[in-house]
Formats: C-alpha cells, structure tokens, sequence
C-alpha cells in the first residue's frame, strides 16, 4: 500500500476531512467514539495554543491513518513550556490486510514524535491523553506509549454533601471567568512541580466554548482576592482549584458544586484527581470516596525529568486536563 504522511498545525476545515476519516476508522473497527466537525473544529480549531497533526494518505488523497494533538500550556517546575494533549488517533483497518494495515499509523506515529516532539522550548517534551481501548492497545504496542496510571474516581454521595463552611468566603458565580482567575490558578500551582496552566483563555475555552451542556463557573474571593475556582457539569466536578493547605475555600467550592449538581437532577458528585495531589485525601475527608474507573491516563516522555516515576509523583491535574 502506497501512501504519503504530512505534519502541520490544525487549520480550520481540517475538521471537514477528519470528520470523515474518524468515522471510517470507527466502521472499520466496529466502534469507537463520535465526533462530529462542531466538536472538532472546537477541540482543535479553536483550541488557545493551537493543534498539530500528522496523517497519512494513500495516492488518490484519502485519510488512512493520523493523530491529532491540542498544545497546552505547563507550568514545569516554576518554567512555562507546552506539552501535547492526544485528542485522536485512528487507523482505517478496513484498508490494507495484514501487518500492512497497521503501516499507515506507525509511519504517521513515527512522524509526529519527530515533528513535534522532544526537548522545549522548540518542541513538546510531554504527550499524553486518555485513549480508547484500541487506541490505548495501539499505543502501547507499537507507539511507545506508557500507562501513567489506571485512573480512580472520587465520589460524593449528594445526601453527605458539606456545609458550606467559610462565611468570609464570597463565592461569585461567573459566565466567564475574568482575567484574575490566573492569579487563584497560581495560589493552586504553588509547591505542585507540574501542572497545566489554568487562565482565562484556557478555562473558558475548554468550559464556556465547548459545544453541548454549558457548564457552571464560579469564583472564589476572600477579601476581595481570588482565592479558588470550580467548574461543574451535570454532576461532575471538573476542576477544583486552591491552594494545597486551604481547606476552608475547598469546602465552599465543594458545598457548591454539590447544591449544583443536586439542582442538575444528579445523585452524586464525581471528579479525578491524581492519588498524589494534596486533593485526593482532603476531598475523602469531605465525603467522597474512591471507586475504580476504565480509563488509563497514557503518556510518552521525551525529555528529564518528565518520566514515569517523576510524572505519577508530581503531576497534579484536574478532570477536565484531559478530554473524554
């Protein structure tokens, strides 16, 4: 089988193609997730630091193979650099037989990595995502993958809901989150090695601009300054944000999230937090509890100190760092 690869940033009408080229993939492999071009075109067209992809096509121009990244800002032990969030991978099985099926991907996998990544600040030293079960087998076979972590979720049963604890605390509903937001994301950030940078762009481009169910923003003040911030949607809490020691503004932003969910119609509140992060204990302490999920957070590391160990360590990240 006869085919070319290309790499390049995501344009806009790129999710036209990509559309179509996931949905014979899906075919081919009897399944897989739907994305139609309005989800796209947010995830990567729109994204605030833009994608990059790398597909392969066979002689008459028709999609074969491709990954599909958004870049996302990290800050890196007090640095600023960008890692790759791996939003898609498909292989269109249905093409080719043998081993000769899987050519289009490994070539367009080979491609990527070198394109893009490997030491910052000129390239990505870090992709990771949370694959599909053929994607996540793929991956790990024959892409170099490595498994971070089979993720737990933490669930809150809504009837042992929290009080709302802090009266001083104002906790200010917001349709966008302003600017400042940036300044509650870096009180979170302090003593955390590797974290992905919350803004404002970032944040209301993955919870505002994002096609379906709007979700619920809400800031935390005290004495007028940001302290924390959450984003809730139908019964998920999907990120969480204070600093490690500040168990009075993670309560109140807990207490919300669960009035919102109970007004959503839902029964309990789930979230994920790495079983590292100061959020794991302090969350159980407020009600939740640990259950087992199928999800395997992935990843390949091409520069120090970013590896396994060093990774499921100091890493801490919020539901939402990663698009289901």
């Amino acid at each position: 089988m006869d085919f070319s690869v290309e790499t390049r940033a995501f344009r806009a009408g790129d999710e036209r193609w990509l559309r179509a080229a996931l949905e014979r993939a899906c075919r081919s492999a009897g399944g897989g997730p739907a994305r139609d071009e309005r989800e796209l075109a947010w995830r990567y067209g729109a994204a605030p630091h833009g994608a990059v992809l790398a597909v392969a096509r066979d002689t008459a121009g028709v999609e074969l193979a491709g990954l599909v990244a958004t870049r996302r800002r990290v800050r890196f032990e007090g640095q600023e650099l960008f890692w790759l969030e791996l939003g898609d991978l498909w292989n269109d099985f249905a093409r080719g037989s043998g081993l000769a099926r899987a050519r289009p991907l490994l070539a367009a996998g080979a491609a990527f990595a070198e394109a893009f990544c490997g030491f910052a600040p000129e390239k990505h030293p870090v992709v990771y995502g949370l694959p599909n079960r053929r994607a996540h087998r793929l991956g790990l076979a024959r892409l170099e993958w490595e498994v971070l972590r089979s993720e737990n979720e933490l669930v809150l049963d809504l009837a042992q809901a929290p009080s709302e604890g802090e009266p001083t605390l104002e906790l200010e509903p917001v349709a966008r989150f302003p600017a400042e937001v940036e300044a509650a994301y870096l009180r979170h950030a302090e003593g955390r090695p590797a974290t992905l940078w919350k803004d404002a762009a970032a944040l209301n481009g993955r919870h505002v601009e994002a096609p379906g169910v709007p979700a619920e923003l809400v800031l935390a003040r005290r004495a007028g300054e940001p302290v924390g911030f959450a984003v809730h949607r139908r019964g998920a809490l999907l990120e969480l944000a204070t600093a490690a020691a500040d168990g009075d503004t993670r309560r109140a932003l807990v207490a919300w999230a669960a009035a919102r969910a109970r007004a959503a119609g839902a029964t309990r509140l789930a979230t994920v937090v790495p079983d590292t992060a100061p959020e794991f204990l302090a969350l159980q302490a407020l009600g939740f509890r640990v259950g087992p999920t199928r999800e395997f957070l992935c990843f390949r590391s091409f520069q120090r100190p970013a590896i396994m160990s060093w990774l499921f360590k100091h890493w801490s990240y919020s539901r939402a760092d990663t698009l289901r």
